[in-house]
C-alpha cells in the first residue's frame, strides 16, 4: 500500500499474437474486454504492458524496493 492507494502486479505467460488462428485472437481480445471491463470506474487503473524480455536480477536491483523487515514485505 502506497498512501492511500493498492497496487498489484500480474504476469503473464508469452503469446504469440501474430501466429494465432482468427478464433484464438478473437477469444483473447474478448478476454481483454472483459478484463477492461470489470474495473471499477471510479477506480484509477494504470495498465502497463512490457513485451520484452527483463533480466530478473537488473529488474530487482533497479526497480523493486528492497525488503525491510517491518511487517509489510509480504
Amino acid at each position: 500500500m502506497v498512501g492511500t492507494k493498492f497496487s498489484k502486479s500480474f504476469r503473464f505467460e508469452d503469446i504469440n499474437y501474430a501466429v494465432a488462428s482468427r478464433e484464438d485472437k478473437e477469444a483473447m481480445f474478448l478476454a481483454y474486454g472483459e478484463l477492461l471491463n470489470s474495473l471499477d470506474s471510479g477506480a484509477t487503473t494504470k495498465i502497463t504492458i512490457n513485451n520484452r524480455r527483463l533480466n530478473r536480477a537488473d529488474l530487482a536491483d533497479s526497480i523493486l524496493i528492497p525488503l525491510r523487515d517491518d511487517g509489510l514485505d509480504p
